[in-house]
């Protein structure tokens, strides 16, 4: 009985692959599926991208927040060093969240677009194995390389911009590392400043160009 059902269900698939309209049916019906696939699949990462950068906006919100309370403090206490330091933190910060969107930007852009030319190379071969119209073939296969050329420059930016956030981040860490040690430094007996203040600014004047 199954083996019956099976046997007639592929007399049904051969009939239609060998019918006059079986090809442009299945182009159609291809183009269709491509083009809902990677619009839920856009939705969906659209949908992230946004959720996670509302939480990173907050995010950066407060520490800004945070270091211009503290650039006022430094302000009214006369110390210009630290000001200029917190103020420098705060673009970085700033900058770092902006470099963070671009690579997501650009990581989902590479991801669809290759998506994309893979199943436009898909549909190509499907339609030159019904025996389909050799132009709608070729021009699928041609538009699918296109795509992936595409999605080729989009990975290209995402690196160059991973690059980008490794300096910020690198930057970040130094900054951060200096407050530190400068608020540790006051701590000390008021003898012992002024020849770790020294030390601190040796360290960073070597280690400007490492960076």
């Amino acid at each position: 009985m199954i083996g019956n059902a099976l046997q007639f269900i592929h007399r049904l698939i051969v009939q239609y692959c060998e019918s006059p309209v079986s090809s442009p049916i299945t182009w159609c019906l291809g183009i269709i599926w491509i083009i809902k696939s990677i619009h839920a699949l856009y939705k969906m990462k659209v949908k992230t991208d946004e959720l996670v950068a509302e939480k990173e906006a907050k995010e950066v919100s407060e520490a800004i927040k945070d270091l211009d309370i503290l650039t006022e403090k430094s302000k009214e206490e006369n110390q210009d060093i630290r000001t200029l330091m917190f103020e420098n933190l705060k673009e970085l910060k700033e900058f770092y969240v902006i470099c963070k969107q671009q690579i997501r930007k650009s990581f989902s852009a590479a991801m669809f677009s290759c998506f994309a030319g893979f199943m436009l190379f898909v549909l190509a071969v499907i339609i030159f194995l019904l025996g389909g119209n050799n132009s709608a073939s070729f021009m699928a296969g041609l538009s699918g390389a296109i795509v992936e050329i595409v999605s080729g420059l989009y990975f290209w930016m995402y690196r160059e911009t991973s690059k980008q956030l490794a300096k910020y981040h690198k930057r970040l860490e130094a900054t951060e590392k200096y407050l530190i040690a400068l608020q540790i430094i006051e701590m000390l007996p008021e003898e012992n400043r002024i020849e770790q203040y020294g030390k601190l600014m040796d360290y960073i004047f070597e280690n400007v160009n490492k960076q």
